[in-house]
């Protein structure tokens, strides 16, 4: 599904795009662009692109691409190796997280370098590849399995619980359970649970705020711990959130939806609202379309 638009995108970049305008500036904007195409079509075929001369990568920015076909043929294997045994479930995700916090923490502490990529305007010309942070932790796979790992964490908690309702209360009514009078989180508890959700990503950019004050200098240990616990961090905030969503957490519907997850609920608004828009040129009637949903307890 992927491979057939990428060629069509690379193919495009290496004959036609050089041909697009002319210049003082266009060869030293795109002339870079289409050699490295013309040169390295095949990796990004490949999805090797990642790794392979990454500083002449055609099409930066399919970066992404390949790192994801990675992971998701590392989970691949992740998921074989517990289809097998899944009492060993817990040990291989645990291996894996490990692993994803101590690789980018480890190549940080060794090469000795920032926290975070700078995009500098003299980087920018260059397209950012002439950064060690850029081959070292942006576009290697590898520097991502953490957040991947988490990603597969979440997703398996909800495949063993999609019939389960782990954060709410049934009434009983004589010895049989009242389905019309579950009970959700209150509103109180709905905000508390975004307050820790939230705690995570926000965490990683109070500490990132600090360590990039210019009258400090963070140690080459202080460094590796953020760069190792950062993207996870961040990324354990939001699996919990969406796993939350699916559990009628932080944001629910109605009676009539209420087995619709978050994520529905969302996607229903924002189909509504662009519907509106267009046919009433306004937000203002927008919400008359949806008086039987509301968010919160």
């Amino acid at each position: 599904r992927l491979t057939i638009p990428l060629a069509v995108v690379v193919a495009i970049t290496a004959t036609w795009l050089p041909h697009f305008a002319r210049g003082p500036l266009w060869d030293q904007v795109v002339g870079r662009e289409y050699r490295s195409c013309r040169k390295n079509w095949w990796a990004n075929l490949l999805y090797i692109n990642n790794y392979y001369e990454e500083k002449n990568m055609c099409l930066p920015h399919s970066w992404y691409l390949a790192a994801d076909i990675q992971l998701f043929l590392y989970s691949l294997l992740l998921l074989s190796i517990i289809w097998k045994n899944r009492r060993i479930a817990s040990k291989v995700f645990a291996a894996s997280l490990i692993m994803g916090v101590l690789v980018p923490g480890i190549l940080a502490y060794i090469h000795d370098i920032h926290i975070v990529l700078r995009a500098y305007p003299e980087n920018l010309q260059t397209r950012l590849v002439n950064l060690p942070e850029w081959s070292y932790f942006m576009v290697p796979g590898h520097t991502s399995i953490g957040g991947y790992t988490i990603g597969l964490i979440g997703g398996y908690l909800y495949y063993k619980n999609r019939n389960k309702k782990l954060f709410a209360k049934t009434v009983t009514t004589e010895n049989q359970v009242d389905i019309n009078k579950t009970k959700y989180f209150t509103q109180y508890q709905h905000i508390l649970w975004f307050v820790v959700v939230f705690s995570f990503p926000l965490t990683v950019i109070l500490l990132g705020l600090l360590l990039h004050d210019d009258n400090y200098t963070p140690s080459s240990l202080e460094t590796a711990v953020y760069v190792g616990l950062s993207r996870n961090l961040y990324a354990f905030g939001m699996c919990l959130m969406i796993f939350g969503f699916t559990q009628n957490i932080g944001c629910r519907v109605g009676q009539r939806h209420r087995n619709d997850t978050g994520f529905a609920i969302l996607r229903k608004i924002f189909v509504l609202r662009v519907l509106g828009t267009f046919h009433n040129n306004t937000y203002t009637k927008w919400p008359y379309q949806i008086d039987d949903l509301y968010i919160g307890p």
